[in-house]
C-alpha cells in the first residue's frame, strides 16, 4: 500500500491527449486509490524523449514510480496508453495488480 494506505491507480493516455484527459477519473477514484496520470514523453509539457518502440517506455515508468517493485499498481490505458499497458504487463508483470484497457 502507498503511505495513504490505498493502492496505486495509474492512468496512461492516448495519442493527442495528455495526463489531464484523466482529470474526472482522478477525482472520482481518489477516495479509494492513490491516483496518478502519467504523461508520455513529449506530452503535457514533458520533455520529448526519442524512442523507437513501446518496449522502451516501461523503464521510464520505473523512474516515475520507483516503488513499483514493492507495490504493484492498477493500470488503466487508453489507445496508445493501452498499448503501453500491454507492453508493461509483458515485460514487468510483477508491477501489475490489474489492467484495464
Amino acid at each position: 500500500m502507498t503511505p495513504t494506505g490505498r493502492s496505486k491507480l495509474i492512468f496512461l493516455h492516448g495519442i493527442g491527449t495528455d495526463a489531464s484527459s484523466w482529470q474526472l477519473q482522478l477525482e472520482h477514484f481518489a477516495t479509494a486509490y492513490s491516483c496518478h496520470a502519467w504523461n508520455l514523453p513529449g506530452y503535457g509539457g514533458t520533455p520529448q524523449r526519442p524512442y523507437t518502440h513501446l518496449s522502451e517506455l516501461p523503464e521510464l515508468l520505473a523512474t516515475a514510480y520507483p516503488d513499483l517493485e514493492q507495490e504493484p499498481a492498477h493500470w488503466v490505458g487508453h489507445s496508445l496508453g493501452g498499448m503501453l499497458a500491454l507492453e508493461l504487463v509483458a515485460q514487468r508483470p510483477e508491477w501489475v495488480r490489474s489492467l484495464t484497457l
